[in-house]
């Protein structure tokens, strides 16, 4: 059974990891928050990030 609250070392590692992705590939854009797939709405992630441009 899936948890309903999110992992939070493994919400930290996705943001860890979008962080230096995106920091490689895209200038002026920043992570902002990640999203947790709880309720399974979205098939191919259990996690996220949101960003924005600067």
């Amino acid at each position: 059974m899936q948890s309903m609250k999110p992992d939070k070392d493994e919400e930290e590692k996705i943001r860890s990891q979008a962080k230096e992705y995106i920091s490689r590939k895209f200038a002026d854009v920043v992570v902002n928050d990640a999203l947790y797939n709880s309720m399974g709405n979205f098939d191919h992630f259990d996690y996220a990030v949101k960003v924005e441009n600067k």
